[in-house]
């Protein structure tokens, strides 16, 4: 895995391997010098292959008890259904590393809802997306972006993130 800013992108062993990588840099932003996206050339592009992924990215966060608005601006094509993004909120201690062959277990009982669809993807044009989080006691959560997709075509851009706030 790769650290930037305490993100860590790519995260296991099958992320840093894959040939869609998470990257922090500036091919395309919303604000700013610098937004969170998936390239399959080095980070230049928005550009991706069709190979099976899901590849995680995550930053861990330490809040207090109580409810809190998550928010960031994105955007993606991919193939509707099959490439796209899932946002998930998981204790610090919970594994959330990369698969190449299944999805992680962790995405079914902790990714967010954002206005009715837990998988994000479908739009070329800049959205922002908010969501609740209950935040059940004061500790360490990891805030994980997880990035699908399959190998049955490719749909540019793949998934920018930026503006991202709780």
């Amino acid at each position: 895995a790769t650290t930037y800013d305490s993100w860590v992108l790519n995260a296991g062993p099958n992320g840093e391997k894959a040939d869609n990588k998470w990257y922090i840099s500036n091919a395309e932003t919303f604000v700013g010098k610098n937004a969170l996206y998936i390239s399959s050339d080095g980070g230049k592009s928005l550009s991706y292959v069709d190979k099976t992924i899901y590849n995680v990215a995550y930053k861990e966060i330490f809040l207090p008890k109580g409810v809190y608005d998550l928010s960031f601006t994105w955007k993606c094509e991919g193939e509707i259904g099959a490439d796209g993004l899932y946002v998930c909120w998981v204790p610090s201690k919970m594994a959330t590393n990369s698969s190449v062959t299944s999805e992680p277990t962790f995405i079914k009982n902790t990714k967010l809802v954002f206005d009715g669809v837990d998988f994000l993807c479908g739009s070329k044009e800049w959205k922002t997306s908010t969501t609740v989080i209950t935040h059940q006691s004061t500790s360490l959560y990891k805030l994980v972006f997880v990035w699908k997709n399959d190998e049955s075509g490719t749909f540019a851009p793949s998934i920018v993130i930026d503006n991202i706030q709780i």
